[in-house]
């Protein structure tokens, strides 16, 4: 359902942050929130030119301004790859968190935006509202934020099997905790199609085999949100804040290319 109202608290205006912006980059925060395209996330399309009709009186570079100051105070955040806008607080000023079809609607909203920045600021918004499937669907779209246990040495818990390796009772037997070596494929049960709880030795073959998958995905998540970290800090162009200005002066997010390409 298309937005058809912009909601505004009076206590805005005891808002310090609010009170430093200058009086067209507010009024352009609530143009923003009675666009009809701003779903239940917070998020909707870039569209400077159309914002700049809605008064005779502005341009499209006074539209720039006042995004860059709402941006500096944190109430908007846009990405210019990717042509979308954030208003940050949007759940929780509005009446998204009361509804349950508005919650459900926002998270789908929040599953398909696809700057990387907006992303971030959604995640965090997302936690704050101290619910269950959001901080699920604030963990999807911004894995980098979540802490991660270390990895175990036998994740399943069970007994280490023995290598062969040594001869007599408890002398000279080695052992190994994972599973690694048993292939990129995992063991096929031809007895159950799914893992059974049976004393069936190839099941638990298979339950380990995918918890150290499972484990070796997640340590792949790790290593690239590590080089994504490191070629942010290292990146000369933007001195790792995901943003610089161009020769025109506009802000634009900063890709890292470089600095990436040196990290690998």
């Amino acid at each position: 359902m298309a937005n058809a109202v912009g909601m505004i608290h009076e206590a805005i205006w005891r808002d310090p942050h609010w009170r430093k912006l200058s009086r067209t980059a507010q009024c352009l925060y609530m143009q923003l929130l009675s666009q009809k395209d701003l779903d239940c996330a917070g998020v909707l399309p870039l569209q400077i030119s159309k914002w700049a009709k809605g008064c005779d009186g502005v341009t499209e570079a006074d539209i720039r301004t006042d995004l860059q100051d709402l941006e500096s105070e944190r109430f908007v955040f846009t990405d210019n790859d990717t042509d979308e806008a954030f208003i940050r607080s949007y759940m929780r000023n509005s009446n998204v968190l009361k509804v349950p079809n508005m919650i459900k609607s926002a998270l789908r909203a929040a599953r398909l935006v696809a700057s990387e920045l907006i992303r971030e600021e959604l995640a965090a918004e997302l936690r704050r509202t101290n619910r269950a499937e959001a901080a699920e669907t604030a963990n999807e779209i911004d894995p980098k934020a979540v802490t991660l246990p270390e990895p175990l040495a036998n994740p399943s818990g069970t007994l280490p099997e023995p290598t062969g390796v040594g001869k007599g009772k408890g002398k000279g037997v080695t052992f190994r905790s994972g599973l690694s070596g048993m292939g990129a494929t995992p063991p096929i049960c031809r007895k159950h199609k799914d893992n059974s709880d049976a004393p069936c030795h190839t099941c638990r073959k298979r339950r380990l085999w995918e918890e150290d998958e499972a484990q070796r995905q997640r340590q792949d998540e790790l290593d690239e949100l590590r080089r994504r970290k490191q070629a942010r800090e290292n990146c000369t162009r933007c001195g790792g804040t995901n943003t610089y200005e161009d020769e025109h002066g506009y802000v634009c997010k900063c890709d890292h290319q470089e600095a990436r390409h040196a990290a690998r």
